[in-house]
């Protein structure tokens, strides 16, 4: 599954149990990248304010349906995230429209359990 939002938490990952580790991959992609991967592909938009659905999808040239709700993402799906820069000039009036900048960030399931022996020694050489 696509989702498109405006930005990423770890709270949109499912449950992971203890000792179970996944891999998360950010990835910066231009506009013209973005744009192609929402018109070729099904996606949920979870843009909650219509006037910044509106003009993204103006700069995209696809239609960003306006949504509230609750991402619960799962391994091999893809969040396309399109930050607004400069969110404070556009809200004090010196800057009319958003500029963007489009992440993906993929969730892979890691085989195996974390190696907790493994991690404590990372955590003692970084002292």
């Amino acid at each position: 599954m696509i989702y498109l939002c405006n930005t990423f938490s770890l709270h949109m990952l499912k449950y992971v149990p203890c000792g179970q580790s996944h891999t998360i991959e950010i990835t910066h992609i231009s506009a013209m990248e973005a744009g192609a991967m929402l018109r070729e592909n099904a996606f949920r938009s979870y843009f909650g304010h219509h006037r910044t659905a509106f003009h993204l999808g103006r700069y995209l040239r696809v239609t960003v349906p306006v949504c509230r709700g609750t991402i619960a993402m799962e391994p091999d799906d893809v969040l396309l995230v399109a930050a607004s820069q400069s969110k404070r000039d556009r809200e004090s009036g010196r800057m009319r429209l958003p500029k963007w900048r489009f992440y993906t960030v993929t969730l892979r399931a890691n085989d195996g359990a974390i190696n907790s022996s493994a991690l404590s020694e990372r955590a003692g050489k970084s002292e």
